[in-house]
C-alpha cells in the first residue's frame, strides 16, 4: 500500500531556521502543526503538539484501536513528504513493521486532508509504497494512494 505522499507547497516554511531546530534544516514544524488541526477538525484523536526528529517532525494519531504516526520532512528543500506509519515499539520499528499492516483509512485520512484544504497551496500530491520513496524514484507516484503508478 502506498502510505508515503510527497507535496509542493508554499504555505509552510522550508527557508527560516528556527532556534529550537535540532538541526538548521528541520523544516516541518508549521506543516505538522496544521494537520494536527486538520485531524482534530475531523475528530481524530492526535499528540498534543507534534516532536522533532533530526531531519523533521512527527506527531501521533489515533483511529479506531489502533495507534499511527505522520512523520514529516522535506526532499531537497522543494517538496514535502508524510509518511504514515503504525506506531509500535523500538524493536518491531528494527524489523520494520512500522511500515507494515497500515490501515487504508488511515492514509485516505491524509489524502482526503490535502486534498481539501482550498486555503493552503499544495499541489504535485504524488503517492509511494516504502520502498519506493526509499530508492528514491519520485517518477513512480500515483496522485492517490489507491491508484495504479504513472
Amino acid at each position: 500500500m502506498r502510505s508515503v505522499v510527497t507535496i509542493k507547497s508554499g504555505s509552510f516554511n522550508l527557508t527560516e531556521s528556527k532556534p529550537y531546530f535540532i538541526n538548521e534544516a528541520c523544516f516541518g514544524d508549521d506543516l505538522a502543526r496544521w494537520l494536527i488541526g486538520r485531524f482534530r477538525e475531523r475528530g481524530v484523536e492526535t499528540d498534543q503538539e507534534p516532536g522533532q526528529e533530526d531531519f523533521g517532525w512527527y506527531f501521533g494519531f489515533r483511529l479506531g484501536e489502533e495507534s499511527y504516526r505522520a512523520v514529516i520532512g522535506n526532499v531537497a528543500q522543494e517538496r514535502w513528504f508524510i509518511v504514515v506509519e503504525r506506531a509500535c515499539g523500538l524493536l518491531a520499528a528494527i524489523l520494520g513493521q512500522q511500515h507494515r499492516k497500515i490501515s487504508l483509512e488511515s492514509v485516505l485520512l491524509v489524502h482526503e486532508i490535502l486534498g481539501n484544504a482550498p486555503a493552503i497551496d499544495i499541489s504535485e500530491v504524488a503517492w509511494f509504497d516504502w520502498t519506493e520513496f526509499r530508492k528514491g524514484t519520485l517518477a513512480a507516484g500515483s496522485p492517490s494512494p489507491t491508484s495504479v503508478s504513472r
